[in-house]
């Protein structure tokens, strides 16, 4: 039951965070503090849930996390390309509304999509590891 309930929450806390950034997000508009705090919240909603799940010792949560954390990193180096060069991606952007509008706030360090985007594969690079470890100790506990 919690592994589920894990599950269906990161789901909820990508759209949510998507839907809340994403009106600004789509415009292109100034950074508010409401960006801000979405982007907080989701780093440190994913923050627990990625400690819950290593708890749980969960291979079938971590997977799950893994995947939508391989899909961020996998936007945003598709949206560090198409920055860099000026790039159609087109066929990327519903990878990038669905995984990248989250991290809006962070063009409040930045107002360079490009250096926001490499920062977002930062992150998603940590957590994809992060998970990776746990992943490993997990099955090194098992046998």
């Amino acid at each position: 039951m919690k592994k589920v309930l894990l599950v269906m929450l990161s789901i909820v806390i990508v759209v949510l965070g998507m839907l809340l950034n994403f009106k600004e997000f789509h415009m292109g508009t100034a950074v508010n503090s409401k960006n801000v705090v979405v982007t907080v919240c989701y780093a440190a909603s994913w923050i627990y849930l990625i400690y819950a799940a290593g708890r749980q010792r969960s291979n079938v949560v971590l997977f799950s996390f893994l995947v939508i954390w391989w899909l961020t990193l996998f936007s945003s180096i598709t949206s560090v390309y198409a920055n860099a060069t000026e790039a159609a991606v087109y066929w990327a952007l519903p990878f990038i509304i669905l995984f990248i509008g989250q991290w809006y706030g962070l063009l409040l360090l930045s107002d360079q999509f490009l250096h926001v985007s490499l920062i977002i594969a930062i992150i998603s690079l940590g957590f994809t590891i992060t998970i990776l470890q746990l992943l490993k100790s997990i099955k090194h506990i098992q046998h």
